[in-house]
């Protein structure tokens, strides 16, 4: 696809219209890329079984390879059909903290696209507490990408204004839902290693976490 202005539609992330959400995936399901409003930053989704959608994620972020997605999921059930591995930790953490600004790093299930998790064994899995994306992987019968909607080491877009300025003439659409709720990137936990590993401090602080994990 060349470049191109994405059209941006407003959407209420409390009840999100159909019309949005058809569009949406609509984008999704032909191998698009939609910028959306999580709890935390806004996203960019793509179909994560598509594998030239996923790589156009990695272009359009200018994001290198070797660095690996976050895929967003609908609920815990879901995380078990793509990882390998679901320790009891991370699913006592997943159920304090999920739906929201959670993800963990699990051992990846075979069949998943090498790229998502940087060609290594993991895979970082969220479920977001945005009903947009719920909706728009519930329509589309797939799970999405929902890394941050801006250029690699920028900062992570709160507004539909942010993402159009910063990547809006390359992606396909932009739906706008206001200003996002937190406003931080998801607390990263690598489940894979014993003990778990914060591998990044974000909306949950980490003293929260140690509250509930075996770790110093």
């Amino acid at each position: 696809m060349g470049l191109k202005v994405a059209k941006v539609v407003k959407v209420n992330p409390s009840e999100p219209e159909e019309e949005a959400v058809a569009l949406a995936t609509e984008v999704i399901k032909t191998g698009g890329l939609v910028a959306l409003p999580t709890e935390t930053v806004y996203g960019l989704a793509a179909d994560f079984k598509n594998e030239s959608a996923v790589r156009r994620v990695f272009f359009v972020k200018r994001r290198p390879l070797n660095l690996g997605l976050i895929v967003g999921v609908r609920s815990i059930l879901d995380i078990y059909s793509l990882a390998a591995e679901v320790p009891p930790q991370a699913l006592r953490l997943f159920r304090l903290f999920s739906p929201g600004p959670l993800t963990g790093v699990f051992k990846r299930k075979d069949f998943l696209l090498p790229i998502l998790s940087g060609n290594t064994d993991g895979i970082a899995i969220r479920i977001p507490r945005s009903k947009i994306a719920i909706r728009i992987m519930e329509k589309s019968g797939t799970f999405v990408t929902l890394t941050s909607a801006n250029r690699h080491q920028r900062r992570s877009p709160q507004t539909a204004e942010e993402v159009e300025r910063d990547i809006g003439e390359e992606i396909d659409l932009i739906l706008d839902g206001g200003k996002t709720e937190i406003g931080k990137e998801s607390t990263i936990i690598d489940f894979t290693q014993i003990p778990p590993k914060i591998l990044r401090e974000g909306a949950i602080p980490w003293r929260e976490i140690k509250r509930y994990l075996r770790v110093d």
